[in-house]
């Protein structure tokens, strides 16, 4: 970058100089998920200018600090990444925006069911439990699950009901009223 000035004064660019032969992806990561990412974590990168093209990388940095906040209302912090393309084309131009998925865990053959099923409940004692409302008779039973785990997308990873059971999805408003024993209605 070449910058015109004196002493400390703004100057005006009048180039800036690229080196096409890596291309980094810069992202902001919220921060409910930066502790999740690892370096060479496997990304997949997305961009508006070139549709229906994917382009695999890798993570390379991550921020140690949140970014600074701007305006009065922002509230979630945002911390930078860096994601390496691996296949930089010669049609990828530095300040393209873009969205990226990164890989930060996999489970081959989880048991996964959709987050609007699964919520928390009292059980015996007073103790809340983490469970899903399954189909019995036509009448929705709460049952606890052992242990919940990866979430990806509008899933989540759940232990301890078995493979193909009818579970009831839906707002969590209406999970929240949802007794043992009401009966339910299929709906389209």
């Amino acid at each position: 970058m070449v910058v015109m000035g004196v002493q400390n004064q703004p100057g005006t660019i009048l180039m800036t100089v690229s080196d096409l032969s890596a291309i980094d992806a810069e992202i902001k990561v919220a921060e409910a998920d930066v502790l999740r990412l690892h370096l060479n974590d496997r990304a997949t990168v997305t961009l508006e200018a070139i549709p229906g093209e994917t382009f695999a990388g890798r993570v390379v940095e991550i921020g140690a600090s949140a970014l600074p906040q701007v305006g009065a209302q922002a509230a979630a912090r945002e911390f930078k990444a860096r994601i390496r393309l691996e296949s930089a084309t010669d049609r990828l131009r530095p300040g393209l925006t873009c969205d990226a998925e990164i890989l930060v865990a996999e489970k081959p053959n989880a048991l996964v069911a959709p987050l609007q099923a699964v919520v928390e409940r009292a059980v015996a004692g007073g103790e809340r439990r983490t469970g899903v409302f399954v189909v019995r008779d036509g009448a929705a039973v709460f049952t606890p699950v052992s242990r919940t785990g990866i979430i990806g997308g509008l899933d989540i990873e759940i232990d301890g009901v078995p493979e193909g059971t009818p579970i009831v999805v839906g707002p969590i408003q209406v999970l929240r009223n949802l007794a043992d024993g009401n009966r339910l209605r299929s709906v389209p």
